[in-house]
């Protein structure tokens, strides 16, 4: 047999997974393009708000749920779209947040698959998870979420492999959207200091260079417009992919719905930070950022459906992971509650509480990476079935 066979099939599996890739991402583009008459609605507040920052009135533009709610640091990276004219600019940004989005989850896939799904599949598979229900949610408004959703991606994949610049991508996206930086903790807690101090020097310093030009505006929202940025409204809407939205469910009453949230927020989430340091422990640094990642999402009182851009992910891990009945049903729920592709971002409450049953499940119950093999920090492959756990830690 020639043996020059399976590096050809190789190559074909390769190749097939970036024609499937490309030709998702192309439709995603193509389907986008138009829709809503190339609204946008999000991405059209934060070009007009960052329009008006040198005026100094970043945060005066729109009403209190259709406002600039991000640090100042997100509008200067924001800042150079509006040389553009607004339409151009949407679409300039539609296509980067597409290609984005593609980018991060060939990266976490890249590194998270390889029991059941092969790790060749991963592009074709991100490619797919550009039709989620929070990618095209996301795409369709305009949203700032395939941005920090690829930059944990990424620093996902550092942060396993012991990358020198393990955590400043986490910094990055924490400066531009504040909701990250509850995961340096979680990086403490599970022992990566180093990378939790990257991170958090990294916001720092990118917070404090910005301030330096926009002090007023700087100090504004970290005293006022960061607790607005808590109370946006939506409890009831389909598109809260919250506990708290699942309250409502149960009571109609406000002050118990608040109750039940408070206490089931405070128990998840020390469940979730239990479930991480014990994925970490077994060398999944993966499933730790994902887990906290989702976990975060849920205990926050307002979650729209875009912001849970691991979702998908966790949908994919699964899958490579499930071995019993009990986690391919987990599996089945959360390919039919992430993809959507004909509803282009739109969903019921009956769907998003799905969502949220399957978030719930995915903190608690994700199994660990059981792979035969796994990347060490210089990129070579060793076996790991019979790695103790603190020999999976230290690789």
């Amino acid at each position: 047999m020639d043996v020059r066979e399976p590096a050809t099939a190789a190559r074909r599996r390769h190749v097939v997974a970036a024609l499937v890739a490309s030709t998702a991402a192309l439709l995603c583009l193509a389907t986008q393009w138009h829709l809503d008459h190339n609204r946008r609605v999000d991405f059209r507040i934060y070009y007009r708000a960052v329009e008006s920052m040198s005026d100094g009135h970043l945060y005066d533009y729109g009403s209190k749920a259709l406002n600039f709610l991000y640090p100042p640091v997100a509008a200067v990276l924001m800042a150079p779209l509006t040389w553009l004219s607004e339409d151009t600019a949407s679409r300039v940004w539609l296509v980067a947040t597409v290609l984005l989005g593609l980018g991060g989850y060939i990266t976490i896939l890249s590194e998270s698959m390889g029991s059941r799904v092969p790790r060749s599949a991963a592009p074709a598979i991100a490619g797919l998870l550009l039709w989620s229900a929070p990618a095209l949610l996301s795409f369709r408004q305009g949203q700032v979420n395939p941005v920090i959703g690829s930059l944990a991606c990424v620093d996902a994949v550092l942060i396993a492999r012991r990358h020198r610049a393990g955590g400043v991508a986490l910094g990055l996206a924490a400066a531009i959207k504040v909701t990250p930086l509850l995961l340096i903790p979680v990086l403490a807690v599970c022992g990566r200091r180093a990378e939790a101090r990257r991170a958090l020097l990294t916001f720092v310093v990118l917070s404090y260079v910005v301030a330096l030009s926009w002090p007023s505006e700087t100090w504004r929202y970290w005293t006022d417009v960061v607790f607005e940025a808590s109370d946006v409204g939506g409890i009831g809407s389909p598109l809260n992919a919250s506990l708290l939205s699942l309250t409502g469910l149960i009571t109609e009453n406000s002050t118990v719905q608040r109750a039940l949230w408070a206490v089931g927020a405070a128990a998840l989430a020390a469940v979730a930070l239990t479930r991480c340091r014990r994925l970490h422990d077994a060398g999944d640094v993966i499933g730790v950022v994902v887990i906290a990642t989702i976990a975060t999402y849920l205990v926050s009182p307002v979650t729209w459906v875009h912001h849970q851009w691991l979702l998908p992910v966790a949908a994919v891990l699964w899958i490579d992971r499930s071995s019993g009945r009990s986690s391919i049903a987990v599996s089945v729920l959360g390919v039919l509650v992430t993809f959507d592709p004909l509803a282009l971002g739109e969903t019921s409450m009956s769907r998003t509480a799905l969502m949220v049953a399957f978030g719930f499940l995915t903190v608690t119950s994700l199994p660990a990476a059981s792979r035969s093999s796994t990347r060490t920090d210089k990129g070579t492959w060793t076996n790991t079935r019979s790695a103790s756990p603190t020999a999976l830690v230290s690789s």
